[in-house]
């Protein structure tokens, strides 16, 4: 676990690269939304479409990069470095069978926990 409370400035920090991580992801779903999609299945009714792996792909780099220290949590199944005070825990395409229907009603959804406990948390309708 991390010692020392994250400051007001830092979390603003975290918020704004959630934020703007939210928006490149988000981006890359809106140019994928009418076209063609490949869809496999989880479970047996939970899809998964090639950007839901491109959205994940695309958020868990950034994250990995910038903040390396910390443990991310996703819905297509990374749970990397788990003994951190820092967790992101992402949804990189929230909605997937609206999105794989054609239905736009989806988002990307991004948090930040410190030590169990919600800190940052953005969600980015594209």
């Amino acid at each position: 676990m991390t010692s020392t409370v994250p400051s007001i400035k830092e979390l603003r920090h975290y918020a704004r690269f959630a934020r703007d991580l939210a928006i490149q992801a988000g981006t890359l779903l809106k140019q994928g939304f009418s076209r063609s999609k490949q869809i496999r299945y989880k479970g047996r009714i939970d899809p998964v479409t090639q950007y839901d792996v491109k959205s994940e792909k695309l958020i868990v780099k950034a994250i990995s990069k910038t903040f390396p220290t910390h443990s991310l949590l996703t819905e297509e199944g990374h749970n990397i470095r788990e003994n951190s005070g820092f967790r992101w825990v992402v949804d990189p395409l929230d909605g997937t069978v609206n999105f794989a229907h054609g239905f736009p009603v989806y988002c990307v959804s991004i948090a930040l926990e410190y030590d169990g406990e919600q800190v940052v948390g953005v969600v980015y309708d594209p």
